[in-house]
């Protein structure tokens, strides 16, 4: 079952913080894929509208929420401390509020007016449906005021942060990389060839560990590709060679279909096919 919290919409504007800003250390520079399809989602609702529990009706928004790196770092670095503190709230055990954490990123502007923390399932579909079923949260992640937003997972902890920037305020640097235009062919003679689909499988192992990397780089991301977690030095090992990847080690869905495995009483199961 998944966990939620909410913290109250009067205190969005009318409460401000006296706890100390303390810069975060470094993080990793990109959003997750699973960060990333959480923003895409909670595009997709919002662009279809929706009805929240009370019955607070959103009709279709045709206005995408723009994705801000200074909201993703606070929300990601805020899951992680949940997880690794054991804690669950929306105040940080050092006292920091949402305000403080999305200041603490954007050189003390305030950019935060709306948080929602979930503990949940590795798939960010998970989180976005704890929270539509959640009334406080499903009014956060429809409310049209908002035009920007951030996410953050680490180990099943979830941080979504609501803001009010636009196209020309919000930080970009973290997005995830394009992909490499495709090299031109001849001219002269063309040869058409299918064009490959991505999520069709892995045609080695180094896409294997690419697409298993960008989970994010907590244990339960590394139990997701079927790697080897070590704690000591909060690191994952993964299979080096396709002979050595475990179908069923794997417990994500996604990766076990991109290595065409076979399941078994509902779980990853038999040999990857997907993958030389």
């Amino acid at each position: 079952m998944a966990v939620c919290s909410l913290l109250s919409a009067v205190l969005f504007i009318a409460v401000a913080s006296k706890a100390q800003i303390i810069p975060y250390p470094d993080i990793r520079k990109k959003v997750s894929d699973v960060e990333w399809e959480s923003f895409r989602l909670l595009n997709e609702v919002r662009r279809t509208g929706y009805t929240c529990p009370n019955g607070a009706k959103y009709e279709p928004n045709s206005r995408r929420l723009l994705f801000d790196c200074r909201l993703w770092r606070a929300s990601y670095l805020h899951s992680e401390d949940m997880a690794k503190q054991g804690y669950f709230s929306h105040t940080s055990k050092d006292g920091r509020s949402p305000w403080d954490r999305a200041r603490a990123q954007s050189g003390g502007v305030s950019i935060a007016n709306g948080e929602n923390i979930a503990i949940n399932s590795v798939q960010a579909l998970g989180a976005i449906e704890a929270w539509k079923r959640s009334d406080g949260h499903c009014r956060n992640m429809m409310n049209p005021s908002f035009t920007s937003m951030g996410v953050g997972s680490y180990q099943r902890h979830w941080t979504q942060m609501l803001g009010r920037q636009n196209a020309n305020q919000v930080d970009t640097s973290c997005y995830p990389d394009a992909p490499a235009p495709p090299t031109p062919g001849p001219t002269a003679t063309p040869i058409p060839s299918p064009t490959p689909n991505p999520a069709d499988g892995f045609s080695n192992v180094a896409e294997f560990k690419a697409y298993c990397q960008r989970l994010g780089d907590d244990q339960t991301a590394c139990q997701a590709c079927g790697g080897k977690y070590v704690k000591k030095k909060q690191t994952c090992k993964l299979a080096k060679n396709a002979k050595k990847v475990k179908c069923k080690k794997v417990k994500n869905d996604d990766v076990c279909s991109k290595l065409g495995c076979g399941s078994k009483n509902g779980k990853c199961n038999g040999k990857p096919t997907n993958i030389q």
